[in-house]
């Protein structure tokens, strides 16, 4: 078997039963067979120009159904808890690398990834539901809320 191939077997079987994968041992295993990681960042780079792109679509573009008007109305509140709770496991992620518990980091880190996936579904379904919500205020408060963000 080619160096390659060992390598990406050895991706299929880390990455169907070890989650918690170390990707540090994964691109010191490529450059020791020789691969180059490039066509890997290339590769997330393509795929998220396309997920900026249906995202700028879904805003700007799209216009959302009169049918949803009143239904699901409960995803941004949701949105706003996956937000929380990745900006939670994010800090402990901190803490625990700050401390030299890689494990736990690294559990905590995968537990962020999957509050911000699970945040991008739920943030993408509530806009192509509901389209954009515009903000009512007037005057100073909308000013305030503006220079907030």
């Amino acid at each position: 078997m080619t160096g390659y191939a060992e390598v990406m077997l050895l991706l299929l079987r880390r990455g169907l039963y070890d989650f918690g994968m170390d990707f540090y041992d994964l691109i010191v295993r490529m450059e020791q067979v020789e691969i180059s990681p490039r066509p890997v960042v290339g590769a997330i780079v393509v795929v998220s120009g396309l997920a900026v792109s249906f995202l700028l679509w879904l805003l700007y573009v799209h216009h959302a159904s009169a049918d949803f008007a009143g239904r699901w109305m409960f995803l941004p509140a949701l949105n706003a808890l996956l937000n929380g709770l990745c900006a939670i496991a994010l800090c402990v992620g901190l803490y625990f690398i700050k401390h030299h518990n890689r494990e736990a980091h690294r559990t905590s880190m995968l537990l962020a990834f999957a509050f911000s996936s699970v945040f991008l579904i739920s943030y993408i379904v509530n806009h192509a539901l509901h389209g954009d919500t515009i903000f009512p205020g007037h005057g100073s408060v909308a000013v305030g809320i503006a220079v907030s963000m």
